[in-house]
């Protein structure tokens, strides 16, 4: 049942992220919220990159603990730039994927127990 709950929990969050990253070359409003968060504008193009490179590895069993901590980096980055510029954007996004990516770690055994290795069968 671990596994299968990992697993669901990676495709949910693999198409969130290849959404969000998308939606960054997408929506004309995130170079803008970018340079007014002190950031060049450019860099959501980055994030954006980054976001869907990750999410699409989160897919791929040999580098899903890859990509779940570049992930969980980026909304850490998220976090700190919401707590900084706080009528901006709101912080539940970004501390709801780090708390799932946290839990994946953890199923996926990087954060402890249990070790569910991405192939396995219950």
């Amino acid at each position: 049942m671990k596994n299968k709950t990992a697993w669901v929990l990676q495709v949910m969050l693999a198409l969130l992220f290849v959404l969000a990253g998308a939606a960054k070359f997408l929506g004309p409003m995130w170079p803008r919220l970018f340079a007014g968060w002190g950031y060049p504008s450019g860099m959501s193009a980055v994030i954006g990159v980054l976001e869907l490179a990750g999410g699409l590895a989160l897919l791929a069993p040999p580098t899903v603990r890859y990509a779940a901590i570049l992930l969980g980096v980026l909304m850490i980055g998220a976090v700190v730039t919401l707590i900084t510029h706080p009528h901006s954007l709101s912080l539940t996004t970004p501390l709801t994927y780090l708390v799932a990516l946290g839990i994946l770690l953890w199923l996926r055994g990087v954060l402890g127990r249990p070790h569910l290795p991405p192939s396995s069968e219950e």
